[in-house]
């Protein structure tokens, strides 16, 4: 059984002559629940693009279960649905909340409606199957991308914020959801500026600081935070 799910070497990243991240090593566990931390800008959401394979390196190498990507090449299409990132504030189609969650279930011969009624179920939104999703609130977009997200069931997930635009009463239910996804033994990294929600629901808390691994002294203040 594989240990890690990813293993960055030697990773940077650069904009215009700006290097917004760099990570000469990094191994991210399998089957558990990391978190990332850090300030604005720090890299977080690049980081997050970077495992999702929406992002190539530009040098280094990010290793994905064995599977070596880097800029030349970057990542087959097998490796890249093993992973699902839902973003801060995620894209909807202009229909339905079903229409949205079945999109990418198309042509994999699963059962469909069983899965959007799990899923919602899941992120607190039974009965809304068939709302228009342009009409919902910032907080139930959000959770209709995480409920997309697990309709998928993809081994490894990637959250920026998931609880960033979600109404006090139901971020417990999203908390609840990512370390029961790591019970399940499914890979989560999610990115927030809650360090308590990072200590609380995480196995692990990575701490980023202008694109570079914070030192391990800084984690640990945060942990007494």
């Amino acid at each position: 059984m594989d240990t890690s799910a990813y293993d960055l070497r030697d990773v940077r990243v650069v904009r215009a002559e700006h290097v917004v991240l760099e990570i000469p090593s990094l191994t991210i566990a399998s089957g558990q629940v990391t978190a990332i931390v850090g300030p604005n800008g720090a890299g977080k959401s690049t980081l997050l693009r970077l495992l999702a394979f929406l992002l190539s390196p530009t040098s280094g190498t990010v290793t994905f279960r064995d599977e070596v990507t880097s800029r030349r090449w970057g990542a087959p299409a097998t490796v890249r649905r093993q992973v699902t990132l839902v973003a801060q504030s995620p894209f909807l189609f202009r229909r339905s909340v079903r229409a949205n969650l079945t999109y990418g279930l198309r042509g994999r011969g699963v059962a469909r409606d069983e899965r959007v009624s799990t899923a919602l179920t899941a992120v607190g939104l039974d009965g809304f199957a068939e709302r228009a999703a342009w009409k919902l609130s910032g907080g139930e977009a959000q959770r209709v991308a995480i409920a997309r997200a697990l309709a998928l069931d993809p081994p490894v997930y990637l959250f920026d914020e998931p609880t960033a635009n979600v109404d006090r009463e139901h971020v417990s239910i999203v908390e609840t959801l990512i370390t029961r996804l790591g019970a399940a033994g499914r890979t989560v990294v999610f990115a927030t500026h809650n360090l308590a929600q990072a200590y609380q629901i995480s196995d692990t808390v990575i701490s980023l600081v202008a694109g570079r691994l914070a030192p391990a002294p800084v984690v640990n203040l945060f942990r007494g935070a």
